[in-house]
């Protein structure tokens, strides 16, 4: 059994890492759902959005939160399963065995590389697929909205600062009759729109929602010269803004770097132009943090090793107070990188090269059988006796 790790060993070690894994990955997650869980009670109980399509929503949103929260989930994995250990006088009994520390770290490495693999799949393939699909069903539902808002004879107020009135709305042809449009959106005027008839249209390939109006007149008060501007049309076309809601739980707007999938990162970045610069930062971003999640896990030896009682709570407190230092070093680095000439992916990779540093320094001294951090000089440990907690050794 000496130095290496016996079948049953493993599958425990690796039993222990995975449960704390999947409890912080469930608990971080939820933590960071929170205030969208909120919005999407209100859309349900509300705006009357279908409950199906906001669970469905709700499932597309959680990539973009699983890539930030994986790699804080294996370092509390690791600190939680190497901790009880610690806690139980299993490790001193591991060693006793002979069995050294780089051989106990041979799980925890296979389980850092497959957290950093899973980070990397999620962040280059899983979320721009989840992001694009929550286009689409904001798109599909606000296109279903739009229809069933604009109830005959009732002032209609779901269009982000446009109120509709319509006298008849026919559910077999879909045109309407009879409109009124008080359009507020503009800060320097006020628009009242009146026409004989109109549909509302989709326009597919910008994936908007447009009023189509005929045989009208427009009215257009101007407030800072207190002046009117009355036109005629025979076709006019209003935007609506059916989706502000939906829109929240969205990354909205046309396609960015964070919806590109890693071959069109890759194209856009050799394209040059204007997406070279935010294809490198995305590309950065996405390999920097799964970097992360190999880093975080070997982490978590070096904190377990000092664990006494109460480890869930303890690994719990480490993993926030490096994840909450991790993320500060990170937005450091980014708004370095944004104003001081700094180069664009540096600001992802600093905080990888530190805590790549304290591990390697800790696990170091742990594989000479030392402390994971130097001990209190000799002059100060009568103080640390004086000031233990009454029992403690």
């Amino acid at each position: 059994m000496a130095n290496r790790l016996g079948k049953t060993l493993r599958g425990y070690l690796a039993r222990e890492i995975t449960v704390g894994f999947i409890g912080g990955l469930s608990l971080f997650t939820f933590i960071l759902l929170t205030a969208r869980i909120i919005e999407m009670v209100d859309l349900v109980l509300s705006r009357g959005v279908p409950a199906l399509a906001v669970a469905r929503l709700f499932a597309l949103i959680l990539p973009t939160f699983l890539e930030l929260t994986t790699p804080v989930a294996g370092l509390l994995g690791v600190l939680v399963a190497f901790g009880r250990f610690a806690a139980d006088g299993e490790l001193i009994a591991l060693r006793a065995a002979g069995i050294s520390w780089r051989t106990m770290l041979r799980p925890v490495l296979l389980f850092g590389a497959a957290a950093a693999l899973g980070t990397l799949g999620v962040a280059m393939f899983i979320r721009p697929w989840a992001n694009r699909a929550i286009t689409e069903t904001v798109y599909e539902l606000a296109k279903a909205k739009a229809a069933a808002a604009l109830r005959p004879r009732v002032f209609n107020s779901d269009f982000g600062g446009v109120v509709i009135y319509v006298v008849s709305n026919s559910t077999e042809t879909g045109v309407l009759d009879g409109i009124l449009v008080a359009d507020d959106r503009d800060e320097d005027s006020r628009t009242a729109v009146f026409a004989a008839s109109g549909r509302v249209l989709a326009d597919e390939p910008a994936r908007r929602i447009r009023l189509q109006l005929h045989d009208g007149t427009t009215v257009t008060r101007h407030r800072a010269a207190d002046s009117y501007d009355v036109t005629s049309f025979g076709s006019l076309e209003v935007g609506l803004d059916v989706a502000r809601e939906l829109n929240a739980l969205s990354t909205g707007g046309p396609l960015d770097a964070s919806d590109m999938f890693f071959g069109e990162l890759i194209d856009a970045f050799r394209s040059g132009g204007a997406m070279r610069a935010a294809a490198s930062l995305e590309l950065h971003r996405k390999l920097a943090f799964s970097v992360a999640a190999f880093i975080f896990s070997l982490l978590g030896v070096p904190l377990a090793a000092t664990a006494s009682r109460g480890v869930r709570g303890r690994g719990l407190a480490l993993s926030i107070a490096a994840a909450f230092l991790y993320y500060l070093l990170l937005s450091a680095g980014v708004v370095l990188s944004r104003t001081n000439g700094v180069p664009a992916g540096l600001g992802f990779w600093v905080p990888n090269a530190v805590f790549a540093c304290a591990t390697t320094y800790m696990i170091s001294r742990l594989a000479r059988d030392h402390p994971p951090l130097p001990t209190v000089p000799g002059s100060w440990r009568p103080f640390r006796r004086r000031i233990a907690p009454t029992g403690s050794a």
